[in-house]
């Protein structure tokens, strides 16, 4: 599991002794990591002819409602964590295939052997996938080259809400491989302070230091990276961030194209602004708990 990332050791050094205001320290800058070079900043314009987008799956961040709403209100091709369930899978050939209604490329971008194997066979370069979808950074930016480069968002959700989240659905949901009955045990203010707790895990994941002590410099380069290489939505503005991406990243006029243009424009956005009303308005978290 992805989250793991992070101790509350870690958490402890980060407070230990790292701001000892007799030692005045020089100022550490941090460059953005050479692993996130094929991403494109978004001060250059989206191409959408040799760019993919990259969806960061932010976990207990409205992941579920915002890849439902790709497949179900947008007809995206996703490379994700499905692939393995294609039908005869096929190891040394990407491929789309239909899974109840969706549609996936052979890959699983989930763990790193997945993401190794999809660079391999030129992912981005055959075009088969209209979005990428991995929480495996910097390891999913991999599978982008500097001919195909990979645009980035993500749906940012408050740290608290997400850790609440997570403690009430990994001590209920057996059928998650992170799964944890010793949460059953615990109240929400001691998982707060206990080890199972995540540490930074977006920062982390962002720059590229999935243990050890982090410090403010790694803090302004997470910042840094979000605000020159993330296309940015926010849980608690879900239908918003969606439509957004939709207009940035064009995907009902390019239906609309596809469909031979015949259906007026605004009909085709109505209709998808529906869609994503009706997928938000049904929640994406698979345990309800109190807030």
């Amino acid at each position: 599991g992805n989250s793991k990332y992070g101790s509350k050791e870690d958490s402890e050094s980060d407070l230990n002794g790292d701001h000892d205001k007799k030692k005045k320290k020089k100022k550490t800058k941090l460059p953005i990591p050479n692993a996130l070079g094929d991403l494109s900043d978004l001060n250059v314009p989206y191409d959408a002819g040799t760019e993919t987008p990259y969806f960061w799956d932010v976990h207990f961040a409205g992941e579920t409602i915002a890849e439902r709403v790709f497949s179900k209100c947008h007809g995206l091709a996703q490379a994700a964590e499905h692939g393995l369930q294609q039908p005869d899978f096929t190891e040394d050939e990407l491929a789309v295939f239909d899974l109840d209604g969706d549609k996936f490329v052979n890959v699983d971008l989930s763990m790193e052997v997945g993401i190794d194997r999809a660079a391999r066979l030129d992912l981005v370069g055959s075009r088969l996938a209209d979005v990428i979808i991995s929480p495996d950074l910097p390891q999913a930016a991999k599978v982008f080259t500097d001919r195909n480069k990979g645009r980035m968002f993500a749906i940012f959700r408050h740290p608290v809400d997400r850790a609440v989240s997570m403690y009430y659905y990994l001590s209920t949901a057996t059928w998650d491989p992170m799964y944890n009955p010793k949460l059953k045990e615990m109240s929400l203010q001691e998982y707060a302070k206990s080890s199972s707790v995540e540490n930074n895990w977006l920062t982390r994941f962002l720059v590229g230091k999935k243990s050890g002590a982090l410090g403010p410099e790694h803090m302004v380069l997470a910042k840094k990276i979000v605000r020159n290489k993330i296309l940015v939505g926010l849980y608690t503005d879900m239908e918003t961030s969606l439509s957004k991406f939709d207009r940035y990243f064009g995907w009902t006029d390019h239906a609309r194209e596809k469909a031979g243009g015949f259906r007026a424009r605004q009909e085709m956005v109505d209709q998808a602004d529906k869609c994503r009303a009706a997928f938000v308005a049904a929640g994406g978290d698979p345990q309800k708990h109190p807030t």
